[in-house]
């Protein structure tokens, strides 16, 4: 990729980027960051960019992954602070946050990212399946898991089943 297709990339998505990041990490200043590190991301692994998918849904999984990957980063869910639950486009995205931070250090890459998608994103299991490459029948039974643990911690996903 040149610097010239970058900044095209940058331009065409950038807005959704940083939306994706704001939604999943609740606070401007981390999304602002994590906007930076995703489009570093698709720069050093342009190579991998095979054209299978569309350049947005590409750069929604970077964003994803590197977002859900912050939030395990964070040592302790107290490094959630009250403006990360509050802030960002709603306050049903700021539940979800709140229960989708309860789950995440319990949770295996492939359920994180099927809790984003589905009680964040609001996402169908068809969508999700596309997005992700796995059956339908693994999604399902994932967020069966998914509500099962969040019961046990007295959390409640918001999305539909």
């Amino acid at each position: 990729m040149t610097e010239e297709q970058l900044a095209t990339l940058y331009r065409n998505h950038g807005p959704a980027v940083f939306r994706r990041c704001l939604a999943l990490l609740g606070n401007p200043d981390e999304a602002q960051d994590a906007l930076q590190e995703v489009f570093l991301r698709a720069w050093t692994k342009s190579g991998e960019f095979r054209g299978e998918a569309s350049p947005t849904t590409w750069l929604y999984r970077i964003t994803t992954n590197h977002c859900l990957n912050r939030i395990r980063g964070r040592k302790r869910l107290t490094e959630v602070k009250p403006e990360h639950l509050t802030a960002g486009p709603s306050s049903g995205q700021a539940e979800a946050r709140r229960v989708l931070a309860a789950l995440m250090q319990r949770l295996d890459e492939t359920s994180a990212r099927i809790a984003v998608y589905h009680f964040l994103d609001n996402m169908p299991q068809e969508e999700i399946e596309e997005v992700m490459g796995i059956s339908r029948r693994t999604i399902g039974k994932k967020l069966k898991n998914i509500r099962e643990l969040s019961r046990r911690l007295g959390a409640q996903p918001g999305a539909r089943g």
